[in-house]
């Protein structure tokens, strides 16, 4: 159920692929660092305004997992 609401909700890609035991290992790990990243950036943040990465080619109205990437890189 977790590993298909992963996909639904975060777009997570099925490894069609690799074996069994590898998807076992990886979609743990993956969804624990998207937590990790998650709970530092919200930390980083503290009531401040997230600064977006803009792109040429389509506007956004809200920051993206990537802008949340890119705040916790900085602070790293």
């Amino acid at each position: 159920m977790t590993f298909e609401e992963t996909r639904v909700h975060l777009g997570m890609e099925t490894q069609r692929q690799w074996s069994a035991q590898a998807i076992s290992r990886t979609t743990p790990a993956i969804l624990g660092l998207y937590s990790i990243v998650t709970l530092v950036a919200n930390e980083l943040l503290a009531g401040q305004a997230m600064m977006m990465r803009h792109s040429a080619w389509y506007a956004k109205d809200s920051p993206t997992f990537s802008d949340t990437v890119a705040l916790v890189r900085r602070s790293i």
